[in-house]
């Protein structure tokens, strides 16, 4: 069709964004996918497209023309071979299909006094039914399930609100024609900003637990690939800059991260002024996830600054536990473990739930103050060069105690 052809209704948004590179990359590559049109040459879908190829000068391009009376009439051949849409153009052509029956129903109505036949008047100021029957024959027209396409178009509206925050979901969603991965990813970065109203915590801290919400690489082939968890992820870049950290300036840090994010958690230590000490693995009792190898670990990062160090020597670099938690959750023998080796006062960042003794702070608490001691371990402080005085580990002789307790009469 003659570019020139090709009329371009008020409806499409102005901003069209970076053309240069979309342009560049059509020179490079060629058109991936042709524009959608109406049989009048209106314009449906491809507003950048077209700008791109106007701006490369091309005197014709490749269309495919969707007729929006046989879909609003329900009238087209199952066995009509179709074009895959794109996502965002199957959004494209339910709301033009909407605009036309909403063009259809203000005719209606002006040529009988206000209502059309066969329908009560509509007092709401909304046209009844308009989206749910447009939105049936665009998904019967393409083959997919209305549900889908309202998904999608989820996702194009939050990318037209906030280009910066979520066009990226729209690019990565016609690329990979993932929508359920988009809708996913936009719920979860919709619950992330949720966490900006919750206050940062009050006072400083000698101990903190951090398990934050890491995101996942994306596979080269499937940019939409993420693990389904309910609630918003950040970047490693957000993480140090968004992450409240109520650190004392002697401070012992417990970092939480999955296999994929130990490199990472490693440069957020640093970038924190923390040293890094050892690492605590969590074996889990089921096997998880994995590209490679399938995910049975996690690991809690020790790391501290200033003049601190835990209470008690010769601590294993295992944790085992036998029940299974839910999601991100973490096991009760670890925080017990940290409560016998950590100074006071305690927080948790990133927590699902508060716990006694200590502070906790999070989307799903908010900011919980710690109560109890605000200094000691389960016994006391301990800073370089003083001495612990804790109970042995559960299974050491008691004649290896220097401090301990009788032994244990025999069973």
């Amino acid at each position: 069709m003659p570019i020139e052809a090709i009329a371009v209704g008020r409806r499409f948004r102005r901003d069209l964004g970076d053309i240069d590179t979309l342009a560049e990359s059509i020179g490079d590559v060629g058109l991936l996918n042709p524009l959608t049109v109406t049989p009048g040459s209106k314009l449906i879908a491809g507003a950048r497209r077209l700008a791109a190829l106007r701006q490369l000068g091309w005197p014709e391009v490749p269309v495919y023309v969707v007729d929006l009376d046989g879909i609003a009439r329900g009238e087209f051949m199952e066995n009509v071979v179709r074009k895959d849409f794109t996502p965002s153009e199957l959004v494209a052509i339910e709301r033009a299909l909407a605009l036309r029956l909403r063009k259809e129903a203000k005719e209606r109505r002006r040529a009988h006094g206000g209502t059309a036949p066969g329908r009560r008047a509509n007092t709401s100021g909304n046209l009844p039914g308009v989206n749910g029957e447009t939105r049936q024959k665009v998904a019967a027209y393409v083959g997919v399930s209305g549900r889908t396409i309202e998904k999608a178009a989820a996702v194009v509206a939050a990318a037209e609100r906030e280009p910066d925050r979520y066009g990226h979901l729209v690019e990565q969603m016609d690329k990979t024609g993932r929508i359920d991965g988009a809708y996913v990813e936009l719920r979860r970065l919709e619950t992330w900003r949720d966490r900006t109203a919750v206050p940062p915590p009050k006072g400083l801290y000698r101990t903190v637990v951090c398990d934050p919400p890491w995101r996942f690489e994306v596979r080269a082939g499937d940019e939409l690939h993420r693990g389904r968890v309910p609630y918003g992820t950040l970047s490693v870049g957000e993480i140090v800059a968004k992450t409240p950290l109520p650190a004392a300036e002697d401070c012992i840090l417990w970092l939480w991260a999955t296999n994929a994010h130990v490199h990472d958690a490693l440069h957020i230590l640093e970038a924190w002024g923390f040293t890094y000490r050892g690492t605590l693995t969590w074996v889990k009792p089921v096997l998880g996830t994995g590209d490679w190898l399938r995910g049975q670990t996690e690991h809690a990062l020790l790391a501290s600054r200033g003049a601190l160090r835990l209470a008690r020597h010769g601590i294993s670099t295992v944790l085992t536990t036998g029940i299974r938690l839910v999601h991100s959750e973490k096991p009760d023998e670890f925080y017990r473990l940290v409560e016998q080796v950590c100074p006071r006062p305690w927080i948790d960042l990133y927590a699902r739930r508060a716990r006694p003794g200590w502070a906790a702070w999070g989307l799903e608490v908010g900011f919980v103050a710690a109560t109890g001691p605000k200094h000691g371990t389960g016994a006391r402080a301990v800073r370089r060069g003083q001495t612990a005085d804790l109970p042995a580990p559960v299974g050491r002789r008691a004649a290896s105690k220097p401090h301990g307790r009788a032994s244990a009469r025999p069973r």
